[in-house]
């Protein structure tokens, strides 16, 4: 299942097709969570997988059966241990992926297999998509185990949008729908060799982000099972699949590919010897030339399900060459076969000094959380939106939900996707209907979709809607002018409670005018709160918001601006809305704001306690 970032939920999202920003930990994730195996420490591991003649795995190793060399020079083994997957009968369900959590827990265990399923529209025919849906739809119902954690995502889709699940059915449902990227499709243009580069590089990209996120979560063996027809072998593809490369042996993660056309291209040596590059150096495998699918797919899940876990200390680790070093594994015990990654680069100086820095405090959580809304965007989507709850009839808790449309950035080859419209579905945590529409416009719109902004060149439409608190379950659709969906995405979110006896603020909503006419607009009902989060120092701000105490009393209200890390600057006026009860407004020139981050800390205090909102700003010139 993918997930879309929503900014406090929300986090803005381009359509940009080469990636990159999957090399940096997922925001809340600090440096040191990479894996304990990277080359950027002294320690280095490798999964081994040993067979017999029989091609069984052999569980019955010790470590002095193993023989470890590094560039030629035998190296002693500190850590070992065999990991095996076995479903056992009668034991309790797995644990449901209901939040990152859950799945930063599930994930981390030994005895749960982890792989991404990477189906690539950019390089695949219709002919191939067509032969390798009902392989995938066989290979999810009967080798993914129910304890497995699997995730299914396309190159565009940023890696912050992945999601494990272990609900196979939506899984199925994706694989079933799935679909190629027409070659002439509006999401690349350029010169055939442009698109061709560009198609190249986004999915080398997509490839690289994976393993890094995948390093992320444990130490363990992770897999990638890349579905494409391959790539052109031109030398700037070689330098992008050579990056892949290394990421995914300095995070321990095996590629396996599946070349969906079978033994129809099985003389197509030109595109499938790039997928058999990805497998070989990866310690995956390459399922090309043939029309076993289900063989090869098979093997991916008995890779994972059985393996020796080896550690050691490298010396050239510790140098910090930044070299590639070669590993061989040999088994003692005659009539075995042992498989394990090539071999690791070891960290640079620079990645060595990064290493051994002491760490920075840390920020508060809120700063943190508020600061993450206007990181550099997540590639591959081409909307931004913004999520706002607030109090809402009979006990329940209005939200709304309003998107923008992402232009890419000038000067790449990339076009914007024209997305004309959104299609939101909500439901609770088992299923049930809360609420359905599109906006600004289509045959499921309710009256409260309404577009509109007062700032030129920026539009931006919502959907309103009241549900009960809780967990909420979102599903979204982006359509274009002709109803063809070109992203979906799906997330889980906690809706709070505006009805209990505490002191409570909604959602700050931000609009945004340059000029003295579009301020005056901003007090129209029609106007629309916007979901960036940037700025240019000729804009001016004015933020929306509610605060209530028990049984509709009112709190005392302030705010302030605060520095990027959460040190005070300024205090704030807060205005009450003479239109309607319970709610304030801030009036935030920015012409005197360097260009920089900003916070504005907004606080509601009361008897029963206080409630605090954090929205964070980034002002240019």
């Amino acid at each position: 299942m993918r997930r879309i970032t929503f900014l406090a939920l929300v986090a803005p999202v381009l359509l940009v097709a080469v990636v990159l920003c999957a090399q940096q930990p997922p925001a809340g994730q600090s440096q040191q969570q990479r894996p304990t195996f990277r080359a950027a420490t002294n320690v280095v591991r490798v999964d081994v997988i040993v067979t017999g003649r029989n091609g069984a795995p052999v569980a019955d190793l010790q470590a002095s059966d193993f023989e470890v060399s590094e560039d030629g020079r035998p190296q002693s083994i500190d850590t070992f241990r065999f990991v095996e997957v076995r479903e056992q009968p009668g034991a309790p369900a797995p644990r449901e992926i209901r939040s990152l959590e859950d799945e930063a827990t599930e994930a981390a265990r030994d005895d749960v297999r982890l792989l991404v399923i990477l189906l690539d529209d950019l390089h695949m025919s219709n002919g191939g998509a067509v032969r390798a849906r009902p392989a995938l739809e066989r290979f999810v119902t009967r080798e993914v185990g129910p304890s497995d954690l699997i995730a299914l995502t396309t190159p565009l889709a940023p890696t912050s949008t992945i999601g494990f699940t272990r609900d196979k059915s939506s899984v199925l449902s994706r694989i079933q729908k799935f679909l190629p990227r027409p070659v002439d499709g509006p999401e690349i243009m350029g010169s055939p060799a442009e698109v061709s580069q560009v198609r190249n590089e986004v999915t080398m990209s997509s490839l690289k982000g994976l393993a890094i996120h995948l390093g992320t979560l444990r130490e363990g063996r992770k897999a990638i099972l890349l579905v494409s027809e391959g790539f052109g072998l031109e030398a700037r593809e070689f330098g992008d699949m050579s990056s892949v490369l290394e990421a995914a042996n300095r995070n321990n993660t095996a590629i396996y590919t599946l070349d969906p056309r079978g033994l129809s291209f099985a003389n197509d040596s030109w595109t499938q010897d790039t997928l058999r590059t990805l497998a070989d150096n990866t310690d995956g495998r390459a399922i090309v030339n043939t029309n076993d699918f289900d063989a090869g797919l098979q093997q991916v899940v008995r890779d994972l399900s059985a393996y020796y876990l080896i550690g050691y200390t490298s010396n050239a680790s510790q140098t910090a060459d930044g070299r590639f070093h070669e590993i061989k594994v040999r088994v003692k015990r005659p009539g075995l076969q042992a498989r394990a990654r090539k071999g690791y680069w070891a960290p640079t100086a620079e990645e060595r000094a990064r290493e051994m820095a002491p760490a920075k405090p840390e920020a508060p959580a809120g700063v943190t959380r508020a600061r993450s809304t206007i990181a550099e965007a997540p590639r591959g989507m081409t909307i931004r939106t913004w999520l706002g709850t607030s109090r809402g009839d009979r006990g329940r808790t209005r939200v709304t939900f309003v998107w923008e449309p992402a232009p890419p950035p000038a000067g790449t080859i990339l076009s914007d996707l024209r997305a004309a419209r959104v299609a939101l579905v909500a439901s609770g945590p088992s299923g049930e209907p809360y609420f359905s529409g599109r906006a600004p416009d289509g045959p499921l719109a309710p009256p409260a979709a309404t577009p509109g902004s007062p700032v030129a060149g920026r539009t931006s439409s919502r959907l309103v809607f009241d549900v009960p608190p809780g967990r909420m379950r979102l599903k979204l659709s982006v359509e274009g002018a002709d109803t063809h969906v070109i992203e979906t995405d799906a997330r889980e979110v906690d809706v709070p409670d505006f009805s209990a006896p505490a002191v409570t603020l909604s959602t700050p909503a931000v609009f945004a005018a340059r000029t003295v006419r579009e301020f005056r607009a901003l007090a129209s009902e029609g106007i629309v709160p916007t979901a960036e989060r940037r700025f240019s120092r000729t804009e001016r701000l004015l933020v929306r918001f509610e605060a209530r105490g028990p049984g509709d009393s009112t709190p005392q209200v302030a705010a302030r601006t605060l520095n990027r890390n959460g040190q005070e600057m300024a205090v704030l006026a807060v205005q009450p809305d003479a239109a309607r009860a319970h709610a304030y407004t801030i009036d935030l020139p920015l012409a005197g704001f360097p260009p920089s981050e900003y916070l504005i800390e907004i606080t509601a205090k009361g008897e029963s306690g206080e409630a605090k909102q954090i929205v964070a700003i980034r002002v240019t010139g």
